[in-house]
């Protein structure tokens, strides 16, 4: 039904908007199961998004496969201010965002996203948001060709227009 709403609006889904709605109702179903009568309150869906997008962000900046729990609780205490108002510590956080949001953890106990693209997403999107001219995160590496469709999807196109160029400038620039 989601989809068929964006059909209708839009007149196209886009792979950028196809994975907005499924992070979106991913999101929302993990904030459901999580909900129980007298527990704490559990993190809302941008509260959960912002965490998710600040650990994509640490992961493609740094370009590792993988963050710790010790990482993934310092990146979500910065990334969400009202834990404490929340009555959260930062390693039930973690432990939220990393049980039920979009990361799964690995063989050594390191957490990461459930698939590159929803990390590629995460990135297209918060680069988007900060207009992608200039945006150090798009210089960090070379993006994907589904990354790059993210991209030209979410961001405005004289915004887009101006970091191609730039880009395209720039000898030390990753290739796009």
């Amino acid at each position: 039904e989601e989809l068929r709403n964006i059909r209708v609006a839009n007149e196209r889904v886009s792979a950028a908007r196809l994975y907005g709605t499924l992070i979106d109702s991913w999101l929302r179903m993990e904030i459901r199961k999580q909900t129980h009568p007298g527990g704490l309150p559990t993190l809302d869906k941008e509260e959960r998004l912002a965490a998710c997008t600040a650990l994509a962000v640490q992961l493609w900046t740094s370009a590792t496969a993988s963050l710790t729990p010790s990482q993934v609780s310092d990146v979500v205490s910065n990334a969400i201010p009202r834990l404490p108002e929340r009555r959260y510590t930062a390693d039930q956080a973690a432990q939220a965002i990393g049980s039920r949001t979009l990361l799964v953890r690995d063989d050594k106990g390191n957490f990461g996203f459930v698939h590159q693209s929803v990390l590629e997403w995460l990135i297209a999107k918060a680069a988007a948001e900060l207009n992608p001219a200039g945006n150090p995160l798009l210089n960090s590496q070379r993006l994907s060709p589904l990354m790059a469709g993210f991209l030209a999807d979410l961001a405005e196109r004289d915004h887009l227009r101006g970091w191609v160029s730039a880009t395209l400038a720039d000898p030390d620039a990753p290739a796009i």
